[in-house]
């Protein structure tokens, strides 16, 4: 992504901010989305891709990870799509994606399943468990292997559902 494409995305970001604000919220952001994506942007999709933007649920976004966001998709890899939508499905930021959140995913790209079509292959994929990784859901989406391990936070949330690795 060139320089002036990123300038452009940065400034589209400051007019859809409220005055005083460095971040948006979801209602700041379908304007944004719409602005970007022309005539197919719907308030659902920009819904999803807002929760895919919001790594740290925080409800608002700001301008380095929407910035972000624009560089993965713009980019171009396959690999970078299927994270925001992983993310923007895994509600709970648990990692994983269960039946419930994949019937929604299969939802909104109208291919709706049920949960009773679902169960196999979440078994078969997800090595018996009841959920998927970003690792097995690509796998399952796009019948390529990628490392267990592959991280669709890029490392901006800390590993576990609490965010809290050390009791004392």
């Amino acid at each position: 992504m060139s320089d002036n494409e990123i300038e452009h995305f940065s400034k589209k970001f400051d007019e859809n901010c409220k005055s005083g604000h460095t971040t948006i919220g979801p209602n700041e952001f379908v304007n944004l989305y719409k602005e970007i994506e022309g005539d197919q942007a719907t308030a659902e999709s920009a819904k999803i891709f807002f929760r895919g933007i919001d790594i740290n649920n925080s409800g608002d976004i700001t301008k380095s990870e929407f910035l972000d966001c624009v560089k993965e998709t713009r980019d171009g890899l396959k690999i970078n799509k299927y994270k925001m939508i992983f993310r923007s499905f895994d509600v709970d930021r648990s990692r994983t994606l269960t039946c419930e959140e994949i019937v929604e995913y299969t939802k909104f790209c109208n291919k709706p399943k049920t949960i009773e079509e679902l169960k196999p292959l979440v078994k078969q994929y997800g090595k018996g468990k009841d959920f998927l990784t970003f690792a097995q859901l690509y796998k399952l989406m796009t019948g390529e292997d990628i490392p267990e391990d592959t991280d669709p936070y890029n490392g901006k949330i800390p590993l576990g559902k609490s965010g809290c690795c050390l009791l004392l």
